[in-house]
């Protein structure tokens, strides 16, 4: 039971080290032809190699960042991804 309640806390920790940010499209209807954009996005991150939809949306983030000179254009941005590395503030 104590590695029940250790895992718990390491779980709520590593949440509260989490900022979540919504995307919306429009959801899947045949009937006005819009399509299933979430396993469109999925199958993509899938076929490029990435670990997880979320890294390949982080990785299309960075790239527009660190290429993009409408933008930010800051050639040296990195989202670190790796929280186990991150001493708690």
């Amino acid at each position: 039971m104590g590695d029940t309640n250790n895992n718990a806390e390491a779980v709520s920790k590593y949440h509260k080290q989490i900022k979540d940010m919504k995307i919306r499209f429009p959801r899947a209807n045949k009937d006005l032809g819009i399509p299933d954009y979430a396993e469109i996005i999925k199958n993509q991150a899938g076929l490029l190699g990435k670990s997880s939809t979320n890294n390949y949306i982080l990785d299309l983030i960075e790239e527009d960042i660190r290429t993009n000179p409408a933008g930010i254009l800051n050639k040296e941005f990195k989202i670190n991804r790796d929280l186990k590395a991150l001493k708690e503030v």
